[in-house]
């Protein structure tokens, strides 16, 4: 079975181990990944130079991709290159229609997109694969940062309208998403993300970050991530823990008045968008990590969090406990809580037994069950299907 992977290169981080178990187990999935003029960095995609390259190129063709040639298949991943976000320009009107065709000549047997259509890229729509056509859903509700977003919900409910069947990663939101978009939930199968192995092919500098232990937020700046919950928290941290360090490391508009804790020599800003390299040093070099999330769904920063073997603080919202199953791989606290976090901080940092348990259950039982081969196999199911 041919299918089209068309996704998005802020998927790469789960899109890479997903595609290369479905390639080991037989499926023949061409996998194309749409990048802007002058990219350079998103995910765990990380060029030296800006792309200036127009057209379709295969990955195999770009000298920083080699790192991930175990992780997955560079001759059948492919980068729709140069296109521009202006309306009508007419150069990303030709490649898209170029996409179109590249598509059309693999003769594959069904399409599947990670998100929603954008702009050029609606012309996918008209692939001849009715009936054949899937959309896995990362967000069955929007989170607070896009929410009230009239142009992307309306781009949203045109692709799920769009799509015939629905891979959802938790369960805890399918009543939700059913009831949302008018879904049958004999349309949807549920699936969880695994470990973001590709991580572990990033070599990084081995030298200290900072001078003292710290903690870490990482990922966008967002009203909903609750940055601000945790900087208030980690005043009252520092009272109590003097010598641990906050890094908060992220692109993204800082959203609050963040003019308290400019001059505390206890928390560092790192405001601009945190490559895979420097990302994997951050989060290997840190005690652990926290999501303070005011809202969420799942969240990328959780698996790659683990996968390094770090333990998780989350808020209770969206699937975030049931990824780290609270006591087993981190701890859990109420959304817009700095009370909650604040005592759930301290209490790692002063109970080094207990951290030291979370860590060994990551090793010893969350890195071993979250293989990817038996979410690749629900997807090889959902795919079948069609054929029946």
């Amino acid at each position: 079975m041919k299918i089209i992977y068309y996704s998005s290169c802020f998927f790469a981080d789960c899109d890479f181990p997903l595609i290369k178990e479905l390639q080991d187990k037989g499926i023949d999935v061409r996998y194309y990944i749409p990048i802007g003029f002058n990219f350079q960095i998103a995910s765990i995609l990380e060029f030296k130079q800006p792309v200036h390259r127009w057209g379709i190129y295969k990955a195999k063709s770009f000298v920083d991709m080699q790192i991930y040639k175990d992780c997955v298949d560079l001759d059948r991943l492919y980068f729709i290159c140069g296109d521009k976000p202006a309306k009508w320009f007419p150069l990303s009107w030709v490649l898209w229609i170029w996409v179109y065709i590249h598509m059309l000549l693999q003769r594959a047997d069904a399409i599947h997109i990670t998100w929603q259509f954008q702009g050029y890229d609606m012309i996918l729509k008209y692939l001849p694969f009715k009936g054949k056509r899937f959309m896995t859903v990362h967000d069955p509700v929007q989170h607070s940062g896009i929410r009230g977003r009239s142009d992307q919900e309306e781009k949203r409910k045109m692709s799920i309208k769009w799509a015939n069947y629905f891979m959802l990663l938790n369960h805890n939101q399918v009543d939700i998403f059913t009831k949302t978009y008018n879904i049958e939930k004999g349309r949807i199968t549920i699936s969880n993300l695994g470990a973001y192995t590709s991580l572990l092919h990033v070599k990084t500098n081995p030298e200290p970050i900072w001078d003292k232990p710290y903690i870490l937020f990482f990922g966008q700046i967002t009203p909903h991530k609750g940055v601000e919950y945790l900087l208030k928290a980690m005043v009252q941290v520092h009272n109590e823990c003097p010598d641990i360090g906050l890094i908060i490391a992220g692109s993204g508009e800082i959203y609050f008045d963040y003019t308290p804790y400019e001059k505390l020599d206890y928390i560092r800003l790192l405001n601009y968008y945190i490559g895979v390299k420097e990302l994997v040093n951050l989060v290997g070099n840190s005690i652990f990590t926290v999501c303070p999330y005011k809202d969420a769904t799942q969240s990328g920063v959780v698996q790659s969090s683990l996968v390094l073997s770090k333990p998780v603080i989350v808020t209770r919202t969206g699937n975030m406990p049931e990824m780290i199953k609270e006591e087993k791989f981190g701890c859990v606290v109420s959304p817009c809580n700095s009370y909650e976090l604040t005592s759930s901080i301290i209490d790692l940092i002063k109970n080094p037994r207990k951290l030291d348990c979370l860590v060994n259950n990551i090793k010893n039982e969350w890195i071993p069950s979250i293989s990817w081969a038996p979410i690749a196999d629900k997807y090889i199911e959902l795919y079948n299907s069609i054929s029946k």
